[in-house]
């Protein structure tokens, strides 16, 4: 029975996190309410075991970008601590959360945030001037507080954050939301952890699954136009977006 929930961790942490690498977000928005709503998993411990699959899903999709050079890493490590600063502030404050009403107004955020991508045309700029660093700053720390809270890695805010604030490309936002979710999530499931949160085989099993996706929809992302990647998160935040405007009715 404990080997067969595992093997489900461990497809369900593949799937999502395929899903996610392409989309730039960790994929624990797919991990979390099926671990939850249909496998049965309290939340204190579908929460730590999405985070895992995020942080595996970042290193691999992260490590792919790197060796094919497409990422440069060096612009964005200066992001690393105040996204992951925040990130502890929202594992602590988690069981406060009023789920239904946060799943509204954040349902609300990615379906305007995917209408007004569909809208931008061309390839944007890229947002390395220091004019748009405050605006960076905003989204990753707004995003590594969402990170935890939620367990979904925090790329649900930083991409279309980065898009439409800072004026990166949309690869460029996913590459960027990607290698950020990595900290923001191993310093939430520490944090989990330190809380006594702790199931070892579950964790590595979506741990396991998630660098396997990680890896293939990272590469399979890369090989995508820019109109197509755009497209792609558009239609993608929308569907999670109708989900959580749906799931507190349902």
């Amino acid at each position: 029975m404990v080997f067969g929930a595992e093997a489900s961790v461990v497809l369900l942490a593949f799937f999502s996190a395929l899903v996610g690498s392409m989309l730039g977000v960790g994929g624990g928005f797919v991990f979390v309410p099926v671990s939850v709503g249909i496998m049965g998993f309290r939340p204190f411990v579908a929460v730590p075991a999405s985070l895992s699959l995020v942080l595996s899903n970042a290193f691999s999709a992260t490590l792919t970008r790197l060796m094919k050079k497409a990422f440069n890493l060096r612009p964005n490590l200066w992001l690393i601590l105040p996204a992951s600063g925040l990130s502890v502030l929202g594992a602590l404050t988690s069981a406060r959360l009023e789920a239904p009403v946060f799943k509204i107004m954040f349902g609300t955020f990615l379906l305007g945030s995917s209408l007004l991508l569909l809208k931008t045309r061309g390839e944007q700029e890229q947002g390395h001037s220091r004019g748009f660093a405050g605006r960076r700053l905003v989204v990753v720390v707004a995003a590594g507080f969402i990170s935890s809270l939620l367990g979904v890695g925090g790329g649900l805010l930083m991409v279309p954050g980065f898009i439409l604030l800072s004026k990166m490309s949309s690869r460029e936002s996913v590459a960027v939301s990607q290698f950020i979710t990595g900290f923001t999530s191993a310093t939430g499931l520490a944090t989990y952890l330190l809380q006594g949160s702790f199931f070892p085989s579950l964790y590595g099993s979506a741990f396991a699954g998630g660098l396997l996706g990680g890896f293939v929809g990272s590469r399979i992302q890369i090989g995508l136009s820019e109109k197509q990647l755009k497209t792609a998160i558009s239609l993608g935040f929308s569907a999670i977006g109708l989900w959580m405007l749906l799931s507190p009715l349902l």
